[in-house]
């Protein structure tokens, strides 16, 4: 059976006992004072070992790092995909031309019928913003299957 050690609170003698006395009332051999066996220690750490000793106050601080990242990673998803929820990407059509949008998240990339491109956003839920063409705004209908810009052309999603 496991034994440990531990100190007489009244003469501070060393006494060794059984593992399976901890919290049991026992009388000190030396001094015949009635003593409480302690809890018994945690298993010492092997030769060379170190032991990782971790408060719960830094415990408290990673949870709520943690949270906090978790917080804004669900702010980041519902701003992007809720909020601005629309998928652009895809093939559409000017006057019958292919042209062309990829997005990443919140980033737009446009696609002319002429292969010219521009980097592009959302600047509102139903507003779109060709940046590389001199700022050129976009307006989403409802069922954000037709961009009417403000140059006049119209792009549709194509079938």
């Amino acid at each position: 059976m496991a034994e440990f050690k531990f100190f007489c609170p009244q003469c501070k003698q060393q006494i060794q006992c059984d593992a399976t006395y901890a919290g049991s009332q026992i009388s000190c051999p030396v001094c015949q004072q009635t003593i409480i066996v302690p809890p018994v220690p945690p298993a010492s750490v092997a030769a060379g070992g170190r032991t990782l000793q971790i408060k719960m106050s830094t415990l408290r601080k990673a949870a709520i790092i943690g949270g906090v990242c978790l917080l804004l990673a669900a702010a980041f998803y519902f701003f992007t995909f809720v909020t601005f929820g629309q998928t652009l990407a895809g093939d559409w059509t000017y006057n019958g031309q292919p042209c062309q949008i990829k997005q990443k998240g919140q980033h737009l990339t446009f696609i002319n019928e002429r292969g010219e491109k521009s980097e592009g956003s959302f600047k509102t839920e139903t507003t779109v913003v060709a940046t590389d063409w001199s700022g050129l705004i976009g307006n989403l209908s409802k069922d954000k299957k037709i961009i009417r810009w403000r140059n006049g052309t119209v792009w549709m999603r194509a079938k």
